[in-house]
């Protein structure tokens, strides 16, 4: 790309993909002059408030340089130097002279600029059925097709931290700490302290998959009104599933029953069930009873967590899961 030319990258790119993904839309592939016929092409300006109305996002839009010498001078833009591969594999044009950055490239970018566990969330979203809707009264949309794979993350990642590009090794251990196949951001955030290390805050209990597909025993089926279930979390060597309840306190009749009769089946199948609730996520010290609980399981061996790694899992559960509620009275209200 030359210097004329606007290669959208980190959040605005992002911000670009989310839209597409939620819009369920295939991305404009073909390049528009950027002009009108007869008349004189636009300025830099107006193809800055163009480039970001198409994104879906806000000015200063983010874009991607070679090196300083090819920056572009406007308050409406953000020059971000970046070296990693930008080939057409990587790029999408979306307009004339315009074109955005892929998931692979994007992820990398940002690598320079978020913690690892914000990295992994958005690799979760990424490679998900989940997306963030930009600018939009909706915050989630649902059931959605992946934008990427763990795999193409991390083999772009792999290479860019092979030509030394900044963030390329925070985002390549973001990835080893991400799931595949999260279906909503709270099932991300869990899966990310799940497996993050004690030393980082997390529990450091990999080996789990998100939304595996279980078989129910034919004469189940009428209990649960299909044949197959996905549990939340499962760990198939451990023979223990972990599924979340968004809210403990007011579930209704039919959730509970529909509840129920999942567990059945699990049960009978030979799995141990544990039950993650809003309320534990919100305690600290209920957090680090339920993890007790989760190592007498997986890691029955393990030494129990010294007082740092507690403080640290303390920090990171507020990152994850927001302050903590000392005052649980209204919980309890109907």
């Amino acid at each position: 790309m030359t210097s004329e030319n606007l290669v959208i990258g980190y959040e605005s790119a992002l911000d670009y993909w989310r839209s597409v993904r939620a819009a369920c839309r295939e991305p404009d592939l073909e390049p528009t002059s950027g002009k009108v016929i007869g008349a004189l092409p636009l300025t830099l300006s107006k193809r800055v408030r163009r480039a970001a109305a198409m994104c879906c996002t806000e000015t200063p839009l983010q874009i991607v340089v070679p090196d300083k010498r090819h920056r572009h001078n406007s308050a409406e833009l953000t020059n971000r130097v970046f070296r990693g591969p930008l080939g057409k594999r990587q790029l999408t044009l979306i307009d004339g002279g315009v074109a955005v950055c892929g998931a692979e490239a994007i992820f990398t970018q940002l690598g320079a600029d978020l913690s690892l566990p914000q990295l992994a969330l958005i690799a979760s979203e990424l490679c998900g059925s989940y997306g963030i809707t930009p600018m939009s009264d909706d915050a989630v949309s649902y059931n959605l097709q992946p934008l990427s794979t763990i795999n193409d993350l991390m083999a772009y990642a792999e290479g860019a931290k092979a030509l030394g590009i900044r963030g390329a090794s925070r985002a390549v251990n973001a990835l080893r700490v991400t799931s595949e196949l999260a279906a909503s951001p709270r099932e991300a955030q869990i899966a990310v302290f799940l497996s993050l290390s004690r030393r980082r805050g997390g529990a450091d209990l990999p080996g789990f998959e998100l939304n595996k597909t279980i078989k129910v025993p034919a004469d189940m089926i009428v209990i649960v009104g299909s044949k197959t279930l996905k549990p939340d979390i499962l760990w198939e060597h451990e023979k223990l599933i972990l599924e979340y309840d968004s809210n403990e306190f007011h579930l209704t009749v039919a959730q509970k029953r529909r509840d129920e009769a999942r567990r059945r089946v699990y049960e009978r199948l030979g799995y141990k069930v544990k039950c993650l609730t809003s309320d534990i996520l919100a305690d600290n010290d209920k957090l680090n009873v339920f993890v007790d609980e989760l190592e007498t399981v997986i890691s029955p061996r393990r030494r129990k967590a010294n007082q740092q790694m507690l403080a640290t899992r303390r920090e990171l559960r507020a990152d994850l899961f927001g302050p903590e509620r000392t005052n649980r009275a209204h919980f309890y209200k109907t």
